[in-house]
């Protein structure tokens, strides 16, 4: 966290649905050191990483670390 290079936007397949539509996970990054990731169902936003005033990554988001946690 924490580079000064461009801002960057990263694809990685995580699954699927239970309907077999793929699901994909957005990592945008900014040079400033913030990250967000994004799944494409339902445009759920999984982490929003923000540096502290050490530098070192702290998680933003609230909410559960697994969909079956949720239920």
């Amino acid at each position: 966290m924490g580079g000064r290079g461009v801002p960057s936007i990263a694809r990685e397949s995580i699954g699927s649905t239970p309907t077999g539509q793929a699901v994909d996970r957005y990592t945008l990054t900014n040079p400033s050191g913030i990250v967000v990731k994004v799944i494409t169902h339902g445009g759920i936003i999984q982490e929003i990483l923000l540096p502290d005033h050490e530098g070192q990554p702290v998680n933003v988001v609230l909410g559960f670390s697994t969909p079956s946690a949720s239920r």
